[in-house]
């Protein structure tokens, strides 16, 4: 499993297990979520298999918080939902927000969204990536969410990208790490306004730095079960600091 997944995990595990009434808990974003759940490659959510049990939450990081959460706490009937669609941007998530998220009406929202969108504007030439608008249509999907149900716990995850595989022979990772970067602090905000659970790349940045010889540490609260071990573990493999992560939960 790559560092980024694990700790998101870990990040995901802390937020739900927080939530004793939650129930209901739905993931949406883009291929990062999507994992192939559903067999579906890409296809609209209506287009998938929601009865086939081997591939109902794809392979990523979606299905480890519900392989975790359903076979620890079978007694508490979790129930998980993956909407996540490869490919994604947020104008396409707020045309499916309906559908997707409201008319399922989830105790919990997972969202993780941003780099299709940094990606289309790479792509279409235009000199500056528009992030108020992004913050804008962003703030509105989660604004609609809370008004359906205000009691909701959102869980917002940051963009992130590497510079590796054809993003190096684009020789544009600078200006797309930048883009990026504008999103991470809109999600930022937007967890801080909402009352909202983050996380995302800030085990990624330690690890980059310790790589290049660099002090880092890493300060979270981890769960004590063994995906919270995990992530400490591999943080400190990487050469992290972990000596004020808390335990519990």
């Amino acid at each position: 499993m790559n560092r980024f997944a694990l700790l998101l995990v870990s990040c995901l595990c802390v937020a739900t297990s927080s939530m004793a009434q939650g129930k209901r808990i739905l993931f949406i974003g883009d291929s990062i979520t999507d994992g192939d759940w559903g067999k579906a490659d890409s296809k609209p959510c209506d287009q998938r298999s929601t009865t086939d049990f081997n591939h109902i939450y794809g392979h990523g990081f979606m299905s480890m918080c519900a392989a975790y959460f359903q076979s620890e706490y079978p007694e508490r009937h979790y129930e998980f939902f993956n909407r996540g669609i490869g490919g994604t941007r947020l104008p396409d998530l707020a045309r499916r927000w309906q559908a997707d998220v409201i008319d399922h009406h989830p105790d919990v929202v997972n969202i993780l969204i941003g780099i299709n969108d940094v990606e289309t504007w790479i792509r279409s030439g235009q000199p500056s990536f528009d992030v108020k608008a992004w913050e804008a249509q962003y703030r509105q999907l989660l604004t609609i969410t809370r008004q359906a149900n205000p009691n909701v716990k959102l869980v917002l995850c940051t963009p992130f990208t590497a510079n590796t595989g054809w993003k190096v022979k684009e020789g544009n990772y600078e200006k797309r790490k930048a883009a990026v970067g504008q999103c991470v602090d809109v999600v930022v905000e937007l967890a801080r306004q909402f009352d909202a659970t983050f996380g995302g790349g800030e085990a990624n940045v330690a690890v980059s730095l310790a790589n290049y010889g660099i002090d880092a540490a890493y300060v979270t609260k981890l769960p004590t079960h063994a995906i919270g071990q995990a992530a400490g573990n591999q943080l400190r493999y990487f050469g992290v600091d972990t000596s004020s992560i808390v335990r519990g939960g």
